[in-house]
């Protein structure tokens, strides 16, 4: 009887070892998931815009005669003058300088030698007196120095052949306006005749 429960607790115990033994076995060969690792992937995208430059710059006359005549019939002198004329200038480069110009370095008739001009870098126009120069002011842009005179005085800066500076500003923007005078005087002896001169301003953009 004890040699038969001893075997059967042989048998009991065997089975049982064994069930272990496969359930290890099993577990040994099982593969759990785990938490998969990323790293971080970058990529760029440029992005490019066009802003073109531009540039505006116009006068509100093209021709104009001085008024009244230097010397009228009656052979009296006076000082002759335009209307204001209007000078606008828009861009949106970082600033611009205007040049000017005199295309004959006075006012010239025909093969005249006798100009009518200024003497001197600036001055005041004087009836009877020779003279010819510009004037100019603006609230939105500076003046050049020989041609910043109000518009209601008679005082200049002379104009050449050889271009100079006439005004400018270091800024973008649109509306910016000057007002600009051409005035001449001369004696009561000068050569008759329809005296011309042409005037060039160039608005010059500054680059960045």
């Amino acid at each position: 009887m004890t040699e038969r429960i001893k075997k059967h607790w042989d048998i009991t115990l065997a089975s049982a070892i064994g069930l272990i033994l496969a359930i290890v076995g099993i577990v040994g060969i099982m593969t759990f998931p785990t938490n998969p690792v990323f790293s971080d992937v970058a990529t760029d995208v440029v992005i490019t815009a066009t802003v073109s430059p531009w540039m505006t710059f116009t006068s509100n006359q093209t021709a104009i005669t001085l008024s009244p005549a230097l010397v009228d019939t009656g052979g009296i002198t006076h000082v002759g003058s335009t209307t204001e004329i209007i000078l606008t200038v828009g861009t949106n480069h970082v600033g611009y300088n205007i040049d000017i110009v005199s295309a004959t370095t006075g006012l010239g008739y025909g093969t005249n030698a006798s100009k009518i001009q200024l003497s001197t870098a600036t001055g005041t126009i004087v009836a009877g007196i020779m003279g010819y120069g510009v004037q100019a002011s603006s609230s939105n842009m500076t003046i050049a120095t020989p041609y910043n005179w109000a518009t209601g005085t008679d005082d200049v800066g002379r104009i050449t052949a050889v271009s100079a500076d006439f005004a400018g500003e270091n800024a973008t923007g649109t509306g910016r306006i000057a007002y600009m005078r051409v005035l001449a005087a001369c004696g009561s002896f000068q050569i008759a005749g329809s005296y011309v001169d042409k005037i060039t301003l160039t608005a010059i953009p500054v680059a960045p």
